[in-house]
């Protein structure tokens, strides 16, 4: 990054964090800092034309009361790709993959987070992405709590960009597959809390330990290891979501107290 920094003709800052405290947390950190009207919120695995992000900027600039727009997502690999678009209806929390795509720019009420141009008075507005989920979900949060102000979501179809899902985390090794299955897990839990009921959600995370745990054991059986550390995953974030634990469960909370002693530490040293 401090090379890009240097060799950019742009002037690109910076912003780092002594904790990763999660997806929501960065971005917000980000928006608290742009200057301009316009800010992109873009994962590191898409791939867009600046045509593409004009097209969205020109549908803000029309559209005075739509907080966002977003293009189609195209993923897949070299071999092969499909238009991804997922919608959500009015009232829901749940997205669905769309069967028709629509042939130009529609509102909806729900735009995935890999591509996504912000108005970014509206992104204040509703009070950013919510940082109790560390990732997954965070996107879905915001379009609800968006739309329910007032704010309209715009789509265009014809602004594609290709999303190389998943590519973001890197090499799927057996921690990042470990990681993922707990982070999504755990906001499909808080998003059911949030937007359902406590009850709801409890109910889904026994459900989720009883399947998982069952899941879990075959597959050790079966020596199919890469399963069973994403069984181990969900099972361990519902069971830490119980028992009322930080999203990255206790060893979360342990590490960053470390962090926090070893930096008072060298701090009192020097």
């Amino acid at each position: 990054m401090q090379k890009l920094q240097a060799t950019s003709r742009h002037q690109i800052t910076i912003l780092t964090s002594e904790f990763d405290l999660g997806v929501a947390n960065a971005y917000n950190q980000a928006m608290a800092a742009v200057k301009t009207p316009f800010a992109l919120q873009l994962n590191p695995d898409v791939d867009f034309s600046t045509e593409c992000i004009a097209e969205l900027q020109n549908l803000l600039q029309i559209n005075e009361n739509a907080a966002c727009a977003g293009p189609m997502l195209i993923s897949g690999n070299k071999n092969k790709t499909f238009e991804e678009l997922d919608l959500l209806g009015p009232g829901e929390h749940l997205h669905q993959k769309a069967t028709t795509i629509p042939e130009g720019p529609f509102c909806t009420w729900f735009i995935p987070g890999a591509v996504l141009l912000w108005r970014v008075q509206a992104f204040k507005d509703v009070g950013g992405l919510d940082e109790n989920i560390y990732i997954y979900g965070d996107d879905v949060d915001i379009c609800i709590r968006a739309s329910n102000m007032g704010y309209s979501m715009i789509l265009n179809p014809q602004a594609p960009a290709y999303h190389a899902g998943g590519e973001s985390a890197g090499k799927v090794t057996l921690a990042r597959r470990l990681r993922k299955t707990r982070n999504m897990t755990w906001g499909h839990l808080y998003m059911e809390q949030k937007y359902s009921s406590a009850e709801v959600s409890k109910n889904e995370a026994r459900k989720i330990k009883r399947e998982k745990i069952r899941k879990f054991l075959l597959s050790i059986l079966s020596l199919n290891l890469k399963k069973a550390v994403g069984h181990y995953g969900a099972f361990t974030a519902a069971s830490d979501y119980l028992k009322g634990e930080p999203f990255w469960g206790s060893e979360f909370e342990t590490l960053k107290r470390k962090k926090i002693s070893n930096a008072k530490n060298g701090a009192s040293s020097t």
